[in-house]
């Protein structure tokens, strides 16, 4: 007779002001990837661990996709880059796949060591990051997602 043993909980990131990072551990696709090494891989920018980060490819148009696992409710993303790598990305965008279209939830130029964007709520099922310029390759640490509830948009 074999006992299972459960595994741990995964850990919760939770913001003292826009509450649970919903992206958490959530599975990833990515395209511009340098390199093949799981170090530097998609899921380090949503492992709620500020030393790891996705190590984009050089160039533009690298992209980091959260698969939602089902409709989740969303109105703000928070970006932050790497210790040291600050200020390399000189453009990005954020899209939601809101029922079966893609739509434009925030965009800007620099993202630094910690930016956050708020946009109408939406149910999105994917949401993804795209870095549109950067000068040398971006490294992202946190693309986290919430449902901040006291921006009520």
């Amino acid at each position: 007779d074999k006992t299972l043993t459960r595994l741990p909980d995964l850990s919760m990131d939770v913001d003292q002001e826009l509450g649970p990072d919903l992206g958490l551990h959530r599975p990833v696709n990515v395209t511009g990837m340098r390199g093949g090494s799981r170090e530097f891989a998609g899921e380090k920018a949503m492992d709620g661990d500020p030393k790891t980060y996705w190590l984009a490819g050089a160039g533009s148009r690298a992209s980091l996709e959260a698969d939602m696992e089902g409709p989740v409710d969303i109105n703000t993303v928070v970006l932050e880059e790497a210790t040291g790598a600050t200020g390399r990305v000189q453009g990005y965008r954020v899209d939601g796949q809101v029922d079966s279209d893609y739509k434009v939830l925030a965009e800007g130029t620099t993202i630094g060591e910690h930016k956050v964007d708020h946009f109408p709520k939406v149910t999105a099922w994917k949401v993804r990051l795209t870095i549109l310029k950067s000068d040398s390759p971006a490294e992202i640490r946190k693309f986290g997602l919430y449902l901040d509830k006291s921006s009520d948009k």
